[in-house]
C-alpha cells in the first residue's frame, strides 16, 4: 500500500475501474494522494505490477462483511465420535446404535473407533466384524465416508448424515 509498494513501473486503474496506463511509482501515489485515497497493489506478480487506486479502509471493511456474511451461511457440521471394543456385549451395541441414529438426525457426523488391545491385535478381523455389525444395526439414512479400515491398532469408520 503507497510507499510499501516496491515496484517503479506499476499498471494503474483508478477508483472507477478505468486503465490510466502504465505509470512510475511516484505519479501514481501523487494521483492517490490528490484523490484523498490509498494506492493498494492487487496483482503484485504481473508484468508490471497492477496497483489500484481507492480507499483501503473501507476495502478491508467490504472484505471482512463479505467473510462474515458467508460464515453466517455456513452449516458447521458437528463430528461425533462412538467408541467399541471387540468383545462388546449385546445391549452396550445397542445402546451406541441408538445415539448414532441420534447423532445421524441431527445432521452430525459420526466416527467409530473400535481400538484392539491385547490379544485382540492378533485377530483384527474379529474387531472388522463388530463394526460391520454396528453399522448393519444403524436404522438411519446414513453415507458410510471412509469404510471400516485397520490403523495400527483402532478400526475407524466415518459416517455422514444422508437426509436427501
Amino acid at each position: 500500500m503507497n510507499n510499501m509498494i516496491r515496484d517503479t513501473q506499476l499498471r494503474v486503474i483508478d477508483e472507477n475501474n478505468q486503465q490510466l496506463g502504465i505509470l512510475s511509482k511516484d505519479e501514481a501515489i501523487a494521483i492517490a494522494a490528490e484523490k484523498g485515497l490509498d494506492l493498494v497493489l492487487v496483482a503484485p506478480d504481473s508484468k508490471p505490477a497492477v496497483a489500484k487506486i481507492m480507499d483501503f479502509g473501507k476495502f478491508k471493511f467490504e472484505q471482512e462483511k463479505k467473510l462474515r456474511d458467508q460464515k453466517k451461511k455456513q452449516k458447521e457440521i458437528k463430528q461425533k465420535e462412538i467408541q467399541l471394543s471387540a468383545a462388546i456385549g449385546d445391549h452396550d451395541i445397542a445402546v451406541r446404535v441408538k445415539n448414532a441414529d441420534k447423532f445421524l438426525n441431527d445432521g452430525d457426523g459420526i466416527r467409530i473407533i473400535l481400538r484392539l488391545r491385547g490379544r485382540e491385535k492378533a485377530h483384527p478381523e474379529v474387531g472388522l466384524q463388530t463394526v460391520e455389525k454396528f453399522l448393519s444395526m444403524i436404522t438411519s439414512p446414513y453415507k458410510l465416508d471412509k469404510k471400516p479400515a485397520q490403523e495400527g491398532f483402532n478400526i475407524t469408520a466415518t459416517l455422514s448424515s444422508d437426509k436427501n
